[in-house]
């Protein structure tokens, strides 16, 4: 045995205390990423490998011993396969690098050393926290003994020369250098693990101290958001702590909403209260309310502090607050919501305008009342005489007037068995069970004479109410109750036909005295063109139907004015666009009248063509010369020449002779030239 080797190689050895400074870096160093770590390890211990390397023993000429197989070893054992990995590499590149010839053995070793060291870090101890001095003595023990083998590999004689050499340094010192430097890298390890374990420790007790304070925080803040929000919930609040049934709690909008004070409520039960009659007499089920669990009342009623009836929609629910059960109950005040449903409920039934039952209603009491008990089953059809005429001359809000005094005169002579329901426009049908056909035929009578009570209040006859009517009656079981219905109806309507002329007539009437009222037209003017436009007509050798089509018109070609404003009729001076406007509505509104009339029907085309131009440019439809319907074109000339003629608020009669040259400038323009000659002849000759 050579006597200097165990000296170089403990001097070696000492370069292998730079572990400890690699140990040291790694909770140094303010790397997070576990991987990035390990490579920086493994870049320091092939630093350490190489300096290493640099000052080795040498045994023969180019072939030298250091402590690298420890190293290499130990950091596989203690760093893992990164690190070691990366010592390796370098240390393989470092002595190809130096030659030599010992640098296949040395490969060997540096290889064989890494295999050890990581199969002793899985293999014999998977997942031990730490190495006991036998176990790391083993392992150094086989590195070192697999070293020598590979020294083996070196020419013979020289390999048994250098192992004769190094042998028992190699054998004894190796291990021994490898324990002492594994344990004292170990106990470094528990030093820092405990630091870092205090570290966690302190970190923790800081995380749970700020958490706990953030939780206090958290939980005045809750109950600082709780009571605000409890305070200033639109809804009525009633807390009960459930033990003892007491109310510890209520919050203003109940208070509010109730008119009491909070001292009727707390530290009383609520079954005492005498209000919320629905929840005490179910007090037991509510104080018995599981966690989670609610009970809804829907419709409470109560009485307030000021006697004033409302309705309440409760529900009840049950939660903990530190070990105590407690009671929660959210009142809200649904008066008004009763009482728009009650209205919905009224018009889903009834007819808005009229307020009698509406045509769905009735369809469902057909099904009904249609039954053995109810016969006789009488059937009363009602219609108002005159309704559309009304409606298209004096607007809807007159209609509707007299569509809801129909209704009211029909509820007055029927009783409560009987079902009266609006079912059309004008249409009313009233069913009455266990009544006779005679009984019904005198209520018919009493509705009638009930309508004449009423048009004796009326001043305008176009207003009086006159309603035709029919009566049948269901008597056997067997019958088709709609067949019966359907044979009032057919009554209803023969009785109209024969009505109807007398009801209109009174209407026109009205309407005609109406034009003349609000046109500031007299009947003077009327007759004046009745007879101007009929001496036209006899020029132009019209027919007797066309005559009297032309006297009619010539009465009532401004009946469109009823519907235009007094104020814009009645204007002492020029109207303004917006006037002119709504005051060239007025043909349209005469022709509607007239259509809906079958008096008028005939003349309804002349009355809206009264006001167009001979070139195009009158109104409504703009139309011109042959277009326009040939009595319109006199009707023009003769009221334009009438009303030059007269005087009106504000201006004066114009002469005849002023009034035929201004005729005479608009021929051709505003007034079929052929019609204006044979005006200028006519009244040249008077």
């Amino acid at each position: 045995m050579n006597q200097a080797a165990p000296l170089a190689l403990i001097n070696n050895a000492a370069l292998l205390l730079a572990l400890f400074l690699v140990y040291e870096i790694t909770y140094i160093l303010p790397v997070k990423n576990d991987k990035l770590k390990q490579v920086m390890n493994g870049v320091l211990i092939a630093v350490i490998c190489i300096l290493i390397m640099k000052v080795p023993f040498e045994i023969q000429e180019g072939l030298m011993i250091d402590t690298r197989s420890i190293l290499i070893s130990i950091s596989a054992l203690t760093f893992g396969p990164i690190p070691t990995s990366i010592a390796v590499l370098s240390a393989i590149i470092y002595l190809l690098y130096s030659g030599g010839a010992g640098a296949f053995p040395g490969l060997l070793i540096i290889v064989t050393s890494a295999l050890i060291g990581s199969a002793w870090r899985y293999i014999p101890y998977p997942g031990s926290p730490k190495w006991n001095w036998l176990s790391i003595y083993i392992m150094s023990l086989t590195v070192h003994v697999a070293m020598l083998f590979c020294l083996l590999v070196l020419p013979y004689p020289n390999n048994v020369v250098v192992l004769n050499d190094i042998v028992l340094s190699v054998l004894l010192i190796f291990p021994v250098v490898s324990i002492l430097l594994s344990l004292l890298l170990l106990r470094q390890k528990e030093i820092r693990d405990y630091q870092q374990k205090l570290k966690q420790l302190e970190d923790r007790i800081l995380c749970d101290f700020n958490k706990l304070k953030k939780n206090e925080e958290a939980l005045i803040s809750s109950e600082l958001k709780y009571r605000r929000l409890f305070e200033s919930m639109q809804e009525g609040i009633i807390i009960i702590e459930a033990d003892t049934g007491l109310i510890i709690d209520v919050n203003p909008y109940l208070l509010q909403m109730s008119g009491y004070t909070a001292n009727f409520f707390v530290n009383k039960e609520i079954r005492n209260l005498g209000i919320f009659y629905e929840i005490t007499i179910g007090t037991k089920e509510l104080i018995n309310l599981p966690d989670e669990g609610h009970i809804r009342y829907g419709d409470v009623s109560f009485f307030t502090g000021d006697g004033s009836h409302k309705k309440a929609e409760i529900i009840a629910s049950a939660y903990h607050v530190r070990e105590q059960r407690m009671l929660q109950l959210n009142i809200r005040d649904v008066t008004e919501r009763k009482k728009v449903e009650e209205k919905l409920l009224f018009l889903s039934n009834h007819d808005y305008l009229t307020g009698l039952y509406n045509r769905r209603y009735f369809e469902n009491e057909i099904a009904c009342r249609d039954t053995g008990d109810n016969l006789p089953l009488s059937v009363i059809t009602c219609d108002i005489n005159g309704l559309k005429l009304i409606n298209e001359v004096f607007g809807e809000k007159e209609g509707d007037a007299m569509l809801f005094h129909a209704s009211r005169v029909i509820s007055s002579q029927i009783d409560q068995s009987a079902v009266a329901a609006r079912t059309g426009g004008d249409e009313f049908d009233i069913l009455l069970p266990k009544t006779e056909y005679d009984v019904a035929l005198a209520i018919t009578d009493k509705i009638r004479s009930a309508c004449n009570k009423h048009n004796q209040t009326i001043l305008n006859e176009a207003f009086h109410l006159n309603l035709s009517l029919g009566i049948a009656t269901k008597e056997e079981q067997e019958t088709d109750l709609l067949e019966v219905i359907k044979a009032a109806g057919d009554q209803m309507y023969q009785s109209k036909l024969l009505e109807k002329k007398s009801s209109h007539s009174a209407v026109l009437e009205s309407i005609k005295a109406t034009m003349l009222e609000k046109s500031h037209e007299t009947e003077e003017h009327a007759e004046r063109l009745v007879v101007l436009s009929g001496e036209i007509g006899r020029k132009l050798n019209l027919n007797q139907s066309d005559m009297n089509h032309l006297a009619l018109l010539a009465t009532l070609h401004d009946i469109g004015k009823v519907g235009i404003s007094d104020q814009i009729l009645n204007k002492p001076g020029k109207l303004n666009e917006a006037e002119w406007i709504e005051m060239r509505k007025h043909p349209e509104i005469g022709y509607r009248i007239a259509a809906s009339s079958c008096d008028l029907a005939l003349i309804a085309e002349y009355i809206l063509c009264h006001h167009e131009r001979w070139d195009g440019g009158g109104y409504p439809q703009r139309i011109s010369g042959a277009d326009i319907p040939l009595l319109s074109r006199i009707i023009a000339v003769v009221d334009a020449y009438d009303a030059m003629t007269q005087d009106r608020p504000y201006r004066k009669a114009m002469k005849k002779k002023d009034t035929l040259e201004e005729i005479e400038r608009n021929s051709g323009t505003q007034f079929d030239p052929a019609i204006v000659d044979i005006f200028k002849e006519m009244v040249n000759l008077n």
